[in-house]
């Protein structure tokens, strides 16, 4: 039999003190205590971030609407509260709140209730409550409001801490929200984000740092120009996004089949091309963010927690020597490649680099399916009509695949002003249109657009 908490790999004694002080520091008997293990490197990336002076607010908050798919039917504001607290049953990472490890090397652990009760909060409107999310607390980080707006419809705000979810995890909540609605919940469990973390375990080694090492040797930091000063007192933490204007969708798309590449890998050679431009530097890099969901974990599509993790692009840009094509085509094979070592932590790789406080890049491209912001059965349909997370990024590239695809760049108005972010979407908008009609031809930099 395995023994308990065996993901802490603890001997007996140090199990044993570790019990006694920190569950009598959480104020928890060791009986309400379903299990222990330790966080992933994202959890430990954001919760150190947090230490900065004037930390930004790493709050996820998602807003959804939920209507009933059926005339004179109306949402149930109780039923709605029930759901929700047997959404935090199934899920392990609802459950769950963070103590301070006593292992050297290790910033906290988790502990996983075997209950916890759902802090849910009925509001005339969302402005009356400002919630203040705690690791302190004995509770896990996370509440949910509702405004019944009309007899068929009710708006939820969940408000959640980054350490506990993930974009693919909202539409977990969404999809679970809305069966546990209609009283068809799975009855077996889902599957744990122990399980993430066991699997992290299996797969640590030398290679895979190895891979990213050699990869970004010799890389000089690439970082897009901004202001000296801030331009505004607004908190880091808004986001304003701003869209790429004239993206012709089916001349992309055809241009993707053409080359047999993904939208999302264009998408990463024209911002290598918009990086040159501004930072006149021939070797650029800059981030993107795995979901995780393609990961050798059984039934990974359905873990509840953050299992992204930020990987770098790294782009040496040749001149008349390279096409368009086998610069996009080199992206992919790296993009490939960089998949095979996804779950190395981006704090692990400046370690090895010897550019710890520093930073490699400001700048990162995203793919956010669309597909992930409704979800609907006989009785109610879920959509998610609002979302706020903080990125660490000074400027982002967002890509939202559908019929009609849609490039948006997300920036804080403390950083960027809107005419100069304008500006950089018009670039990138050149550098798009500009591709798939010269893709043999060598790569040309355009001037950047002040």
């Amino acid at each position: 039999m395995e023994p308990k908490f065996s993901l802490l790999r603890m001997n007996d004694d140090e199990l044993d003190s570790f019990l006694e002080e920190k569950l009598e520091e959480a104020d928890i008997d060791l009986s309400e205590v379903e299990d222990i293990y330790p966080c992933a490197p994202i959890q430990e990336g954001i919760q150190l971030s947090k230490l900065v002076p004037s930390a930004p607010d790493y709050n996820v908050v998602a807003t959804i609407s939920i209507e009933s798919v059926r005339d004179g039917d109306c949402v149930d504001l109780r039923l709605v509260r029930k759901a929700w607290q047997q959404v935090v049953d199934r899920h392990a990472i609802l459950r769950t709140i963070f103590v301070e490890s006593v292992e050297y090397g290790r910033f906290s652990d988790q502990i996983v209730l075997f209950h916890a009760m759902a802090d849910v909060q009925e509001l005339q409107s969302f402005g009356e409550r400002i919630t203040a999310l705690e690791f302190s607390e004995r509770r896990p980080a996370h509440c949910f409001s509702l405004i019944s707006k009309d007899r068929q419809s009710v708006h939820c705000r969940l408000e959640i801490d980054h350490t506990l979810t993930d974009g693919f995890s909202v539409a977990i909540i969404m999809r679970d929200l809305a069966s546990a609605y209609t009283g068809q919940l799975p009855r077996t469990p889902a599957p744990k984000y122990s399980d993430y973390i066991a699997f992290l375990q299996r797969d640590s080694g030398e290679a895979h740092l190895q891979y990213w090492t050699q990869l970004l040797a010799g890389a000089q930091p690439c970082l897009f120009p901004t202001p000296s000063t801030l331009l505004s007192e607004q908190s880091s933490s808004i986001q304003v996004t701003v869209p790429v204007p004239n993206i012709r969708s089916s001349v992309l798309h055809a241009f993707c089949r053409k080359l047999n590449v993904t939208l999302f890998n264009v998408i990463q050679a024209a911002w290598a091309i918009v990086l040159q431009s501004y930072t006149q530097s021939k070797d650029v890099s800059f981030g993107y963010v795995t979901s995780g969901r393609d990961l050798p974990i059984e039934r990974v599509e359905s873990i509840m927690g953050p299992l992204i993790n930020t990987l770098i692009c790294r782009t040496q840009l040749r001149g008349s020597s390279q096409s368009l094509a086998e610069l996009i085509k080199g992206i992919q094979t790296q993009y490939l490649a960089g998949t095979a070592h996804q779950t190395t932590s981006l704090g692990s790789v400046y370690d090895a680099l010897g550019m710890r406080g520093r930073r490699l890049f400001n700048t990162a491209v995203f793919f956010r399916p669309l597909h992930l912001d409704s979800i609907s059965n006989d009785t109610v349909r879920l959509s998610l009509i609002g979302r706020k997370s903080y990125t660490e990024f000074d400027l982002s590239v967002s890509l939202e695949r559908s019929d009609k695809v849609e490039i948006s760049l997300c920036y804080s108005p403390r950083t960027f002003s809107h005419k100069s972010i304008t500006a950089i979407a018009s670039t990138l908008s050149k550098v798009l249109q500009l591709l798939p009609k010269s893709a043999k031809i060598p790569v040309v930099i355009p001037q950047p657009l002040v």
